[in-house]
């Protein structure tokens, strides 16, 4: 069916018994300018659904933990708002959003994953995910934090294509592995603070201005393949 309402999920599950949302059917739950918002929880897993003009999607807010986002569709109609999947936190940690969709509507006025640069928001991982329609496909460091705390986090098999960076760091300590990044009208990849950053067996191809741009020093960036 057809959900037209915010859901705040604030419960402390144990690994062993999480809690699940999940359509019953592949993306036929529908969320229509909707947001589920995970506030003080841990282990709860959404799964399979579709997002439409959704902003806030599913938002990671305060003390999201060990929470899955998993094999969801984000949409975007033409004129309204992007969906997009925000960690704002400000202390989200070890959350993973994995085999999901996010297009936006190309206006390139916002991020597919806006993840804050708060003190205490580490070790997000995403993976095998494409984005594409955004400003960033991912931007960790959401604004400008000059001061680059670290970050921990994974961005690893996924294709991110038209938007216009793929990837753009502002955090310290964070790994890009194994992604495709291609057709963006910027640059695959910018590292705009920060230090550390891993990047590495990438395939980074018809970017419009660069394959990767390093603005901050000390990144260790190995086995790219960049053309175009």
């Amino acid at each position: 069916g057809e959900y037209r309402e915010t859901v705040t999920v604030s419960t402390l599950a144990p690994p062993k018994a999480p809690i699940r949302i999940k359509s019953s059917e592949h993306h036929a739950a529908v969320m229509i300018d909707s947001s589920i918002r995970l506030k003080d929880c841990t282990n709860v897993y959404i799964e399979g659904f579709k997002f439409v003009t959704s902003p806030n999607a599913v938002l990671f807010g305060p003390d999201a933990r060990h929470c899955i986002i998993r094999n969801c569709y984000l949409s975007t109609v033409s004129g309204k708002p992007n969906s997009r999947m925000p960690v704002m936190g400000p202390s989200a940690s070890h959350n993973l959003i994995e085999d999901c969709v996010i297009e936006g509507n190309s206006d390139r006025s916002c991020d597919g994953i806006p993840l804050a640069c708060q003190r205490f928001n580490h070790h997000l991982t995403v993976r095998r995910c494409r984005i594409s329609g955004y400003y960033c496909g991912i931007q960790t460091g959401y604004g400008s934090y000059p001061t680059a705390p670290p970050g921990y986090h994974v961005i690893e098999d996924c294709d991110l294509v038209e938007n216009t960076d793929g990837v753009h760091c502002k955090m310290t300590d964070g790994i890009v592995r194994n992604c495709d990044l291609h057709h963006n009208t910027g640059y695959g990849i910018t590292v705009r603070y920060g230090a550390r950053q891993l990047i590495e067996e990438n395939r980074i191809h018809h970017n419009g201005t660069a394959g990767i741009r390093l603005h901050s020093p000390s990144h260790l960036v190995r086995n790219n393949v960049i053309y175009q």
